[in-house]
């Protein structure tokens, strides 16, 4: 999935009215989504600590501004799509973590090694600090996550330019994949703590809401580290309320681009997919 894009009147989602101001429940939340029961197995090392380091830093935060407004606008299910990031990027670093060292070349996903693939779900969460830093557009322009990959994703994506971006991300993990990665989401935990609630972020000169964009990002590390997960063959540990709210997404952008019969069908038991379809 390409993560650059494009950035632009459209209603904002229904989700917005809701605000989480609680920033105890926000944190009981991101703590209950993150899975720490993960650490109850031995040797939670780096995946662990990283992990913990954006939460502390969302935390203390969100303990001086008095509010956890900033992107914590709630799903259907009731998560913020802050927490619902940060649960998904924990649990993909904490599979970084697990990749041996003979496996980092090995084959990823298309033309990709699995540090090709590595790189570029980790672009999923580096884009939300470059593009939280570059100048707030006026308006607007792509309502929804939806939206974003049901028209803008496929007119701006370039496909060659993704798979270059994604070796080059792989290179930029170096010999310490972990604390790059980790280092990258606690920079993005502050700059999203910093926002304000109805922050647009630019992509492309187009306007999408941070809230919005957000879950743009938790469906590229859901499904990019289901990939790592099948390409090497190590479990990952998304919650639940990641992969509910990437597949709910998935659904909606099918329906949106003429195929929500075919979907439906499919997922009832009617028929089967025909090969290579995607939503993407």
């Amino acid at each position: 999935l390409g993560v650059t894009a494009a950035r632009g009147p459209a209603a904002v989602s229904a989700r917005e009215d809701h605000w989480m101001t609680d920033g105890e429940k926000e944190r009981r939340q991101i703590r209950a989504q993150q899975g720490l029961q993960q650490e109850k197995s031995a040797g939670d090392g780096g995946w662990a600590e990283g992990a913990r380091k954006s939460l502390d830093q969302f935390g203390r935060a969100e303990n001086s501004s008095g509010s956890s407004e900033s992107a914590a606008l709630v799903n259907n299910a009731g998560v913020t799509n802050t927490a619902l990031f940060l649960s998904s990027a924990s649990a993909f670093v904490r599979l970084l973590g697990e990749i041996r060292s003979e496996q980092w070349s090995e084959p990823g996903l298309g033309s990709w090694s699995v540090r090709s693939l590595a790189g570029h779900a980790a672009r999923a969460i580096l884009t939300v600090e470059n593009y939280l830093a570059q100048e707030e557009p006026s308006d607007v322009t792509i309502a929804t996550a939806e939206a974003y990959y049901s028209t803008v994703y496929l007119s701006f994506t370039d496909d060659v330019a993704v798979a270059a971006r994604g070796v080059e991300a792989g290179e930029w993990l170096g010999n310490d994949p972990i604390a790059q990665v980790s280092d990258a989401l606690a920079r993005a935990t502050a700059a999203i703590d910093g926002q304000p609630a109805n922050r647009i972020v630019s992509i492309g000169g187009m306007g999408i809401r941070l809230s919005e964009y957000l879950r743009t990002r938790v469906f590229e590390l859901v499904v990019h580290t289901i990939d790592l997960s099948r390409a090497t063959g190590i479990p990952h540990f998304l919650p639940e309320s990641a992969l509910e709210d990437a597949v709910t997404l998935a659904a909606a952008v099918a329906a949106r681009r003429g195929s929500g019969e075919t979907l439906l069908l499919a997922l009832t038991g009617r028929s089967p997919l025909t090969e290579g379809f995607t939503v993407v």
